[in-house]
């Protein structure tokens, strides 16, 4: 597993938690506590993967996600948030196309790791649906080309006939 994980969040603790509990699994781990270093740290190194808090200093936690998003419109978020509202949630999930929302304190590990792997699983299907649909793409490109050239053939074959007469 090389998938790699941006934990971005202002608690020190959490992000130290969560980085240990996530190398444990196997992934490349980094981590920001503000929203510029979130930023810098993803275009430096794109993540396929983030889980933030939406309460970062520097930035608005949902302005930053459609920053983030805007780098890579794919990647998959799960917010881990004490800031849980229904509108808050509506509005991450509906409006900022998280993954999903967990709120803070986690009581459940596991659930973190299974939401984790989902979302990086939903990751790898869009990557692999989108190189696929590449490739179709391709094929029906060289089939519509490679038409083209029979009926050309048929037409001069047949116009050969004709004129033959």
């Amino acid at each position: 597993m090389n998938e790699k994980i941006l934990i971005i969040d202002r608690e020190s603790d959490i992000r130290k938690t969560l980085e240990a509990l996530l190398r444990k699994e196997g992934y490349q781990v980094r981590s920001a506590s503000r929203g510029k270093e979130a930023i810098d740290s993803f275009k430096s190194e794109p993540s396929d993967l983030v889980i933030m808090d939406i309460r970062i200093p520097g930035i608005d936690g949902l302005e930053l996600m459609k920053q983030i998003k805007n780098l890579d419109p794919d990647l998959e978020i799960i917010v881990l948030t004490g800031a849980v509202s229904i509108e808050n949630i509506i509005k991450v999930l509906r409006d900022e196309r998280a993954f999903d929302f967990l709120p803070k304190p986690l009581q459940n590990w596991n659930k973190l790791i299974f939401t984790v792997r989902g979302a990086l699983k939903k990751r790898r299907l869009n990557k692999k649906r989108k190189v696929s649909e590449k490739e179709i793409g391709k094929s029906y490109i060289k089939m519509e080309s490679r038409i083209r050239e029979l009926a050309d053939e048929l037409h001069k074959i047949t116009r050969n006939r004709f004129s033959e007469k």
